[in-house]
């Protein structure tokens, strides 16, 4: 909705142009990037159809069908609630924006990003899916433990050991961490 408003907004205005730059953790924010460039072709577009596009054709139609509703949950309320709440930070992700939105929703989000695994997808689809959302929530799953935002003893088909995690994490945030410059 956010995208409709502003590309709207920029075509209202008889804007000539404009950049948006991707992000370096691509695989945090590919389809946020694939509605952007879109956005940019044809101002007066869809955002909604096109990230429903982008997820039917990344993860198959019924995944696609169930990630977009666990997108729209995180839009429409989880993180809603959190940017309108007392203790948001804006767009700076904080301690209080995990426990109150990652802590609070993460067993709901577990549960939607399962049902939509277990959806038909071709080898593409379900390798796209574990490089993307599976392995994302393995490190959400075990940095939330690791906080006390789910109970030490949280288990689930994402539950990873700090071995498993530091494997997962890229080069430069590991050297980042080992070397005592944090995340």
């Amino acid at each position: 909705k956010f995208m409709n408003t502003l590309f709207g907004d920029l075509a209202k205005n008889h804007c000539k142009g404009d950049s948006f730059y991707g992000d370096s953790a691509s695989g945090q924010t590919v389809m946020a990037d694939y509605i952007k460039a879109k956005m940019l072709w044809n101002p007066h577009a869809d955002a909604e159809a096109i990230q429903r596009d982008w997820l039917n054709r990344a993860y198959g139609p019924q995944a696609g069908a169930i990630m977009e509703q666990f997108y729209n949950k995180m839009d429409e309320s989880w993180f809603s609630d959190y940017f309108r709440g007392p203790d948001s930070t804006w767009h700076n992700v904080s301690e209080a924006f995990y426990r109150q939105t990652y802590g609070v929703h993460y067993q709901e989000m577990e549960k939607l990003i399962l049902q939509a695994a277990a959806q038909p997808m071709t080898e593409v689809q379900k390798e796209r899916f574990t490089q993307i959302i599976s392995n994302n929530m393995r490190l959400l799953q075990f940095r939330l433990r690791q906080a006390g935002y789910l109970p030490e003893n949280y288990s689930s088909p994402f539950t990873i050991n700090t071995q498993q995690a530091f494997q997962m994490l890229p080069a430069s945030v590991y050297s980042r961490i080992r070397y005592g410059a944090g995340v």
